[in-house]
């Protein structure tokens, strides 16, 4: 004998906000901690942002090969200074 178990949706579990989001709003690598080169080291900054053009739209375009994504972020360093 099976047993089926009904369980009512909530009324905000069916918003089909995610349809209206934008590409920041599920960027994997916002937040990350990447080690990129600083002269001569290496060194462990956190992704914090977007780079913007001068009309304030993100630069470059996602891609699921890395080779061909052209993104640019910005990073935050230890020392408090800032990369991309």
């Amino acid at each position: 004998m099976t047993m089926t178990v009904n369980i009512p949706l909530e009324p905000e579990a069916d918003r089909d906000e995610l349809d209206e989001y934008d590409e920041e709003t599920i960027d994997n690598l916002l937040l990350a901690e990447v080690t990129l080169p600083k002269g001569y080291f290496q060194f462990i900054g956190k992704v914090i942002g977007r780079k913007r053009n001068s009309d304030s739209n993100p630069i470059g375009t996602a891609h699921s090969n890395p080779i061909l994504d052209t993104r640019v972020y910005e990073v935050e360093f230890p020392d408090e200074t800032m990369g991309e």
